[in-house]
């Protein structure tokens, strides 16, 4: 598989990091890779761990999100056996809600494949080719109908230690989301993995090392966290702005 392996000498410890598996297998490689990593007692900066099943699972992220009271696009989930009839309904259902367009993409894709977007407008006279789409993702995977959200601005923010890049510069606003997101998962990790984990602030047993989000900043100006990418592709054109977060990491201020 390919994987990027860090030589850290000075703590004789290897760290691994997971980046750029074949995309036709990506979230089964993934596992593959650190469960092996986990019995060679290899230090992992983004390990399948049930953060990596939270970020591959966009139904599973989208409620965990909701929960948490982040701002989210309107979504339909809809299961591998669903009837033609069931999805119909869905789909009556969703387009009766007036969005001016959505899309349809499976729950745990990647890289954009598979996903169509549809103009309400188009509605009626692409149905049947909709449902052709829904029918031949449902093959493979459950999918999610969501509400395409307009927006004036588009981030892809890397997450590394205490520490955010971005290929453009970030707000306050969206540097207080940033901290605010961290400080929710660091909650998650905690009712899931025992009260202590929250005293091991840095530790990726609690949070990846190294992960990413996509974010959308819309024209009334709330911002909108769309998925979050346990193997974050393109590092490099992330890097021309960096920022320190700090104790907002831990504290969530």
């Amino acid at each position: 598989f390919p994987v990027t392996i860090l030589a850290r000498s000075d703590i004789n410890l290897s760290e691994i990091l997971s980046l750029h598996l074949s995309l036709d297998n990506e979230i089964k490689n993934h596992k593959l890779i650190s469960d092996h990593a986990s019995k060679l007692g290899l230090k992992q900066l983004n390990p399948y761990d049930s953060f990596a099943e939270l970020f591959d699972n966009k139904f599973l992220f989208y409620n965990f999100m909701l929960a948490q009271g982040f701002k989210q696009a309107k979504t339909c989930y809809l299961e591998k056996n669903y009837s033609e009839t069931e999805i119909y309904g869905a789909l009556d259902g969703f387009a009766a809600s007036g969005m001016g367009s959505f899309l349809v993409k499976p729950c745990s894709g990647t890289e954009s494949i598979d996903q169509y977007s549809f103009k309400l407008k188009e509605f009626s006279l692409k149905l049947d080719s909709i449902l052709e789409k829904i029918t031949m993702i449902q093959k493979y995977d459950s999918l999610l109908i969501q509400e395409k959200l307009e927006f004036k601005e588009e981030y892809k923010i890397v997450f590394l230690y205490d520490n955010v890049f971005s290929a453009k510069a970030l707000s306050e606003k969206i540097l207080a989301l940033c901290s605010q997101l961290v400080a929710a998962f660091k909650d998650y990790a905690c009712f899931k993995f025992g009260g202590t984990a929250c005293k091991r602030a840095n530790s990726s047993e609690i949070l990846p090392d190294i992960f990413s989000i996509d974010l959308l900043e819309l024209a009334s100006g709330d911002l909108v966290i769309l998925e979050a990418n346990a193997r974050p592709a393109g590092i490099f054109k992330c890097v021309e702005y960096s920022y320190y977060l700090g104790e907002s990491i831990v504290t969530g201020k």
